[in-house]
């Protein structure tokens, strides 16, 4: 506008201004300029700063309704980017809608010419295929003119273009603008169409409802790869319940929650359509939308109502309703059906009051619980919010993914009862014990652990400490019990009372049992001592060939004198390391018994008048044998060492002469195999050392 002729400043500069001055001041102006046409634009501006309606303005200045309206649509595209605060927002909206609401459908003629918009002129540059129809509304999708790209427009349809819908679509189009959420479908502006009605303008989604997914599962799983149709469904409603709590938030209730309502579009997005039947949840938008306390009609789809949706004034709506219609959409998702049914609309209404959940034994009952409280009849028993219900369907996602978990975690505490009873193999029993501890364990830091489950485990723990008792093995029983000692029987505790001073220094059974059983304490020392038993045993044969020395049962028995007390000495220098588990003492003893045994054999076949090279192939037999024995009972991973060393001994005691040589190789390549066996378990070795042994003592 000119400066010289809007007026709409002394409005601002004197808010006391009252009509009759204002008026008078803007007419004294068109007596100087006597132009109807900034007369109309002083008009136009008037309206725009004094908020106004139509209907009071036109009675105020004795100016025709439906003349006031041409001139304000005449100069909407100049007035409108004007309006900048929400309170201006307010009134320019109210007043559009005026303006639609006060347009006859067949209309558009008057005092003052009108010319009928071109489809482009109102933004769009093409109308093409129809995307949906339903009860108001048909919905094409289209050609934005302005950006060039392909949009959804949603119009009214030719039989339904009276005031009652033009206000409803806009009312939809009003609460989604509001609503900018990633789960909630865009809308990028309102506009007329060439007949003068609003046309929503919006984001085009390529996708299906999830109701049709739910009715062609195998379609869904082509499309969406998914492993596990309900955690996919579960997640999917966790979107919605998203958008749901950012509207109650935001200050909406929906009212039309169901699969049909829901849009999977490009990379599985989800967008919650249809809030068509949307109110306000309190007074933030109760001015252009009727309030949730105020409803006094039905309206909604019948097969999800809740009660008080149904039964109008018995609780009210509020944002219970929509969680009750969460739970429908869950109820229909697992069950194949919505929760009421009928043959018409008044059977379905007259059975919500009496609907009870019903579901399969296969379904999981955590589920069953979620659902069963969504479709309470009482809206303060559902869940408190729709967070709540969020955040308890993320925690069943994440149940969901432990149930393999959980199901092994039963099968082993079943194990432990049944084998305890009938005196089963320690081994056994604690290996099911540890794997049920540590399922139980995840479970409760991810407070997964129902009641029944905690019983089973504590059942089966006091299975397992009551064979501990028979086992003469009190304090093992104790700890047990520990966890769960208020549980304890007068009989059990006493019989563990009398050994309770033992217990005290058993308190860290786990680290125990585990340090006992570790392949990475001492490690480092088992390279060692394994490295001195190899040099230990090739002394002879590089003393034999260094100096060309004859063998002789001298030599042999000297040989085997100073390897005990090679052995000895590593004992006592490594005695930490070799006392600290149980694999390094194991190790150790077999190492030891070694030259005591070839020793025996050497007195044994120089008392049967055998030559001393072929005492000394002999030797490789009682090697042969203490390898065998170390790897079928220790270390299975030698088998094919000890194969290797079977070829070599046979082949030795035919060839004396190649001893002393046989022996070096064979030790050395038996120390590099030994290297690679254990690399896993030197690379991350412990040191004894820093371990307090009184933990496996």
């Amino acid at each position: 506008m000119n400066d010289d002729n809007d007026m709409t400043w002394l409005l601002f500069e004197y808010p006391d201004l009252t009509l009759k001055q204002y008026l008078f001041s803007f007419l004294s102006t068109m007596k100087k300029t006597e132009h109807t046409q900034e007369f109309i634009r002083a008009i136009v501006s008037f309206y725009e700063a004094s908020g106004y309606s139509v209907e009071k303005l036109s009675n105020m200045l004795k100016i025709e309704q439906k003349m006031l309206v041409r001139w304000i649509r005449s100069y909407e595209q100049e007035t409108l980017p004007s309006i900048r605060n929400g309170a201006q927002r307010a009134v320019a909206r109210e007043d559009l809608v005026k303006t639609w609401m006060d347009l006859d459908s067949g209309s558009k003629g008057g005092d003052v010419d009108f010319v009928q918009p071109t489809l482009v002129q109102c933004g769009i540059s093409q109308r093409k295929e129809i995307l949906g129809e339903g009860g108001m509304g048909i919905v094409h999708s289209a050609i934005q003119a302005s950006m060039g790209r392909e949009v959804a427009l949603k119009e009214l349809r030719s039989d339904r273009k009276e005031v009652v819908f033009r206000r409803a679509l806009l009312q939809e189009a009003w609460i989604v603008g509001l609503l900018e959420h990633p789960n909630i479908l865009p809308i990028y502006t309102i506009e007329e169409n060439e007949e003068g009605f609003p046309m929503i303008i919006m984001k085009k989604i390529e996708g299906k409802t999830w109701a049709y997914y739910l009715e062609h599962p195998q379609e869904a799983q082509e499309e969406f790869e998914y492993t596990d149709f309900i955690s996919w469904n579960i997640e999917i409603i966790i979107q919605v319940c998203h958008a749901i709590s950012y509207a109650h938030n935001r200050g909406f209730l929906h009212r039309d929650i169901k699969p049909e309502n829901v849009m999977l579009g490009d990379y599985g997005t989800v967008f919650v359509l249809d809030w068509g039947l949307s109110v306000a949840l309190d007074d933030r938008h109760s001015s252009w939308l009727p309030r949730a306390k105020d409803v006094q009609s039905v309206a909604g789809s019948p097969a999800y109502m809740a009660p008080e949706m149904a039964q109008i004034g018995e609780y009210g709506l509020s944002q219970a309703t929509d969680i009750y219609l969460l739970g429908a959409t869950l109820y229909e998702m697992f069950t194949g059906s919505p929760p009421h049914k009928g043959e018409n609309v008044s059977e379905m209404l007259d059975s919500i009051a009496e609907f009870s959940p019903q579901f399969s034994d296969d379904l999981c009952g955590r589920l069953q619980t979620i659902i069963s409280r969504c479709l309470k009849t009482s809206p303060e028993k559902r869940f408190e919010s729709v967070d709540a219900l969020l955040k308890t369907l993320q925690q069943y996602l994440i149940y969901r993914n432990f149930i393999p978990v959980i199901e092994a975690m039963n099968i082993n505490l079943q194990e432990i009862v049944h084998k305890s009873t009938r005196d089963g193999e320690r081994g056994e029993l604690y290996e099911h014990f540890f794997s049920a501890r540590f399922a139980f364990r995840q479970l409760q830091h991810k407070g997964l652990i129902l009641k029944e489950n905690r019983q089973d485990f504590r059942e089966a723990t006091f299975a397992l400490a009551r064979w501990e008792i028979k086992q003469e093995n009190p304090e093992t029983s104790e700890i047990l019990l520990e966890p769960w000692k208020k549980y304890v029987d007068e009989k059990l505790h006493q019989e563990i009372e009398s050994e309770k001073h033992r217990l005290q220094e058993h308190q860290f059974w786990l680290e125990r049992i585990e340090i006992l059983h570790s392949k990475t304490i001492g490690a480092r020392t088992r390279m060692v001592v394994m490295l001195l038993t190899v040099i230990t045993w090739t002394l002879l044969p590089i003393w034999v060939l260094v100096f060309d020395t004859a063998i002789t049962f001298e030599l042999l028995h000297n040989h085997t004198l100073i390897s005990i007390v090679i052995f000895i000495g590593i004992g006592l220098w490594a005695r930490h390391s070799i006392s600290s588990t149980e694999r390094n003492r194991q190790i150790y003893t077999v190492l030891l018994c070694e030259p005591v045994f070839h020793g025996f054999s050497d007195i044994t076949y120089h008392l049967l008048g055998y030559d001393p090279s072929q005492v000394w192939a002999m030797r490789f037999m009682v090697w042969l044998a203490m390898i065998a024995s170390y790897a079928i009972l220790l270390e299975a991973r030698m088998i094919p060492l000890v194969g290797v060393y079977a070829g070599v001994t046979l082949w030795i005691v035919q060839n004396t002469e190649y001893v002393p040589q046989i022996s070096i190789v064979i030790n050395i390549g038996m120390c590099i195999a030994m290297y690679f066996i254990w690399r896993d378990e030197y690379l991350n070795a412990e040191d004894a050392r820093e371990i307090d042994k009184s933990q496996f003592l």
